[in-house]
C-alpha cells in the first residue's frame, strides 16, 4: 500500500509541489493582510451625527469662504421661506412648489421658524 502511495505521489510530483505552494501563498497573503488590518485600525473613524439644515450650510459656505474669498455674498443659502395666501403649507425657495405660488398670492418669511409660528406646515413635496 505504502509503495502505491509512493509511486503515485512521484508520478504528481510537480502538481503536489505547485498546490502546496499555492496554498502557501494564499495564507501567507490572508494573514498579511489582517496584520495590516489591524495596524491601521484607529486610523480612519467615521462619525454619522444628524445636522440641521442651517449647519450644513453654514459648513459648507464656510469651507467655500476659505477656498474663494473673493465672493462672500453669493456664497450664502437664502432660507427664506415662502407661502400662499390660499395654503397653509409652506415651500422652501428651492422646491418646486414656491416657484408655482403666483406673485400677488405669495407670502415670504424670514425663517422657517416664523411660518410655523404662523400656524404653516411644510409642504409633503418639499425636504428640508
Amino acid at each position: 500500500m505504502w509503495s502505491r502511495l509512493l509511486e503515485k505521489t512521484k508520478e504528481h510530483q510537480s502538481d503536489i509541489v505547485l498546490s502546496a505552494v499555492i496554498i502557501l501563498i494564499t495564507v501567507v497573503s490572508f494573514q498579511s493582510g489582517k496584520i495590516l488590518a489591524l495596524k491601521n485600525r484607529g486610523g480612519a473613524r467615521i462619525e454619522i451625527r444628524e445636522a440641521s439644515l442651517g449647519e450644513i450650510f453654514v459648513q459648507s459656505s464656510d469651507q467655500t469662504k476659505n477656498s474663494q474669498t473673493a465672493s462672500t455674498n453669493s456664497n450664502k443659502a437664502d432660507f427664506s421661506v415662502t407661502a400662499s395666501k390660499n395654503s397653509n403649507k409652506y415651500h422652501f425657495s428651492w422646491c418646486a412648489g414656491a416657484s408655482k405660488i403666483s406673485d400677488k398670492n405669495k407670502i415670504t418669511f424670514p425663517t422657517e421658524a416664523a411660518a410655523l409660528a404662523a400656524g404653516l406646515t411644510l409642504a409633503s413635496n418639499c425636504k428640508k
